[in-house]
């Protein structure tokens, strides 16, 4: 939101940067939830934060509790998502939609934006983009298998079952959310 926000997610990326590592032949670059209590919390309403997509931790964890109906996860579900809120600031936390044809983010999508209203936190919706147009998802998958060392018979092509990870127009995010159409206008 301003140069104090900025600061903060350079000493963010800085300390994940500093914790990289290489696992099945990428590059990881974790950033503990000990740096947004440390960097953010001490001094928020500099930066918005969001909850990812299919694979950050809330969406995964709405995934296993839709699998398991475990009720202690859904607490913990609820204690992180006050945790997040708490840590942005109200108002500078977001649920994060995101228009896919993926079953899994279709329930996820539905959950989050059943608890926005629970929890009077906005959503947004964005695009899971791993690139430009919907035409490049099988050449995405041959940079995949050459990045990994695989071959496309090895892959699990179209592991997510939908080719819908590409910058999507306005007009095609419409037609995932009809009913939010008035609010994209």
């Amino acid at each position: 939101k301003d140069a104090e926000g900025h600061r903060q997610i350079r000493e963010i990326s800085s300390r994940a940067w500093c914790r990289s590592y290489m696992a099945r032949g990428m590059r990881r670059v974790p950033t503990y939830y000990q740096d947004l209590f440390d960097i953010i919390r001490q001094n928020r309403g500099h930066i918005i934060g969001s909850t990812a997509c299919l694979g950050g931790a809330l969406p995964t964890q709405l995934l296993k509790y839709r699998d398991t109906n475990d009720m202690t996860l859904l607490n913990k579900i609820y204690i992180w998502i006050n945790q997040m809120d708490e840590i942005f600031g109200h108002g500078d936390f977001y649920f994060e939609l995101q228009p896919s044809t993926n079953k899994d983010q279709i329930y996820v999508n539905q959950f989050l934006m059943n608890l926005s209203v629970e929890l009077d936190i906005p959503c947004i919706i964005t695009t899971d983009s791993h690139y430009l147009k919907k035409e490049d998802a099988y050449n995405h998958e041959v940079l995949l298998c050459i990045q990994t060392g695989k071959k496309m018979s090895d892959m699990d092509r179209m592991r997510f079952e939908t080719d819908d990870f590409y910058i999507k127009s306005p007009e095609e995010v419409k037609e995932f959310f009809p009913n939010l159409s008035e609010a994209l206008e």
